[in-house]
């Protein structure tokens, strides 16, 4: 877990993967491919786009989630939020417009899926059926 400290701020560009705890201030965008977890004493101002986005502090500007965004009950936020998901706890402070979309694929579930579903079935006798699993 990468942790930017309550007396640091950062002014720019951000990019992570995996699980980031903000307790600083962060001035700018950022893209996160994982987790972005802020804290009650953080603030981010700009554009920030992530998988999972847990706010307890203050947002101005941007949410993107590509999975869901969590608002914590001392969560600030204002501007737009863009999710497949959404919990507002109560107490949070949401002055924005919240646009709702369906979940970006997970590729390798997708295949995994599509391989599952694709079950040729064969005639073994007449009336009955045997399948057999594609790619094995």
């Amino acid at each position: 877990m990468i942790r930017i400290p309550a007396d640091t701020t950062i002014i720019g560009e951000f990019r992570c993967k995996g699980t980031v705890q903000i307790e600083g201030r962060i001035d700018g965008t950022g893209n996160i491919e994982g987790t972005l977890l802020l804290s009650k004493a953080g603030v981010w101002t700009g554009k920030i786009s992530a998988d999972v986005l847990v706010i307890e502090g203050t947002v101005e500007g941007e949410i993107i989630a590509r999975r869901r965004v969590r608002l914590g009950q001392t969560a600030r936020v204002s501007g737009r939020i863009s999710c497949p998901h959404i919990s507002i706890a109560e107490g949070a402070v949401v002055n924005a417009s919240i646009v709702m979309r369906k979940p970006e694929p997970i590729p390798l579930l997708e295949h995994k899926l599509r391989k599952s579903i694709e079950i040729p079935f064969l005639p073994v006798a007449e009336g009955e059926l045997v399948h057999r699993a594609s790619g094995d």
